[in-house]
Parts: C-alpha cells; sequence; structure tokens
C-alpha cells in the first residue's frame, strides 16, 4: 500500500520536525530522502518549500554546495518560499563575506515574506558590531514585527517547516 502525496509531505514534515529537535546527522539524511521521495526525485520546477527542506536537510549534514545549488533552484521560484530560500543562501555565507550583509539588508528591506524579513532583520540585528548600529537593527526588527501585527488579522507563529538553514545560531 502506498501512502497518498499529503501522507507523504506530513511524513516529510514530521522528519523535519524530529530532525530539529535531535539535530542528529541520521535525522537530516533521513530528511532528505524523505522530501525527495515526495518530489520523485525531480527538483527542478518542483515544490519550492519541498526543495528548500531538502536543502536545509543537505546542510545540515554537511553538503553545503549541495545545499546552495537546491536553494537557488528554490529561490528561482516565484513562491513565498523563494524568500525563505534567499534568505537560507544569505545566512550559509561566510559572515567575513561582505555579499552576506548585502543579501541580508536586501531581504530585509524588499521581502513580500513577512517571516523572511524578520529573519533578515534578526540575522542583521546578531551581526551588527556597534552600540549605535544595534539600536538601528534593534527599532527596524520592531517596526517589521509591528508591520507584520498589522497586516495578520491575529497572531500567527512563524510556520515551523520554513527551513531557515541556521536557526538559533546567533
Amino acid at each position: 500500500l502506498e501512502a497518498s502525496a499529503e501522507a507523504s509531505v506530513l511524513q516529510a514534515d514530521t522528519a523535519l520536525v524530529q530532525a530539529i529537535l535531535s539535530d542528529e546527522l541520521p535525522s537530516w539524511v533521513r530528511v532528505a530522502k524523505a522530501y525527495e521521495a515526495v518530489l520523485g526525485g525531480s527538483l527542478n520546477g518542483a515544490d519550492p518549500r519541498g526543495v528548500n527542506n531538502i536543502a536545509v536537510a543537505m546542510y545540515k549534514a554537511g553538503h553545503a554546495d549541495t545545499a546552495k545549488k537546491l536553494w537557488a533552484i528554490s529561490a528561482a521560484s516565484d513562491s513565498d518560499y523563494a524568500g525563505v530560500s534567499r534568505l537560507n543562501v544569505a545566512v550559509s555565507l561566510d559572515a567575513s563575506n561582505p555579499e552576506r550583509q548585502t543579501q541580508l539588508e536586501a531581504l530585509a528591506q524588499n521581502s513580500e515574506v513577512s517571516e523572511a524579513k524578520l529573519a533578515a532583520q534578526a540575522w542583521l540585528l546578531a551581526q551588527a558590531s556597534s552600540k549605535k548600529k544595534r539600536r538601528e537593527m534593534t527599532a527596524a526588527l520592531k517596526d517589521a514585527i509591528e508591520a507584520r501585527q498589522k497586516e495578520s488579522p491575529r497572531p500567527q507563529p512563524v510556520d515551523p517547516y520554513t527551513g531557515v538553514a541556521l536557526q538559533g545560531e546567533f
């Protein structure tokens, strides 16, 4: 008996949550395999959320180059997950790479996905090196949170399946 498409996605999402909780290498390998099964092996033009989550799993499993290629595929889509994938590309860059700061600033200012915008603001705050910059970034993050609250009729938690690669690192 083969699982339905919805059941397969649920299995992959469950594997993702388990991997986040355990953060062990075998868990991330299972996540990648589960999403690959959902996508049927075709990553180009596939579900951007699934591709993004495979990329997160590959990154966590130590395959950064593969993850970046997958994020590029997901980022090229016109879905909400494109912003999340762009965020993952930015935060996976070395902290000394000036492109990281440029990409985070662009996401913080221009992302249409509020979760990606908020996460980019948080990363900029975490990276701020001076008191003045921290004050500026704190105010910008506060403004972004308030804007998010105004656009939503009721408070909404961040989607736990968004798949931000380096959550909790700062």
